[in-house]
């Protein structure tokens, strides 16, 4: 059961990260792509063009790498570019190859300063943090937490939807 439930967010990051057969021309699909591209192109007005192929690079090279290397990639991101989506973004990636503290710190950090960013599948940061966090407080017997996560996610994010096209409120446990 341990092995499902550290699997389960895996494949959803995964999903969130390269997409999922099948659902590239839903419209739905077109429409939240369109707001990450609007998103990503926001970092044209903090960056300037070498700095956003290194932000490019740095997020790119982070999946080439494993565990305190691909940490320091990832707080690199962070502290040199933090206005920059794909910063966001690499705060889930992190969360979900980190211990549960740290789990729960990027995914905090996520929702509090990033909830604006997409994945390039139009996935948003926000609902996705939210989702994954609202997941892990259940692992956690968190119940109260977990449910009080989700009714943000409901409330804020009613037409976010996973990579997959289901809505992320369809997604959520039911109690």
């Amino acid at each position: 059961m341990k092995r499902f439930l550290f699997f389960l967010p895996c494949l959803f990051v995964s999903l969130a990260l390269f997409g999922a057969p099948g659902d590239k021309d839903s419209p739905e699909r077109q429409e939240l792509q369109q707001k990450a591209k609007a998103r990503i192109a926001e970092d044209d007005k903090h960056y300037n063009r070498q700095e956003r192929l290194e932000i490019r690079e740095l997020y790119t090279s982070w999946r080439e790498k494993k565990g305190d290397a691909q940490k320091a990639v990832a707080q690199t991101l962070l502290r040199k570019y933090p206005k920059s989506n794909w910063a966001g973004c690499m705060l889930i990636n992190q969360a979900n190859v980190s211990p549960r503290q740290e789990e729960m710190r990027y995914l905090r950090q996520a929702i509090a300063n990033y909830s604006d960013c997409y994945f390039a599948s139009g996935v948003q940061v926000g609902a996705l943090a939210r989702y994954l966090m609202g997941k892990a407080l259940l692992r956690d017997k968190r119940k109260g937490e977990a449910r009080h996560i989700f009714n943000e996610l409901r409330t804020l994010y009613p037409e976010a939807r996973a990579v997959t096209g289901a809505l992320f409120v369809d997604l959520i446990p039911k109690d």
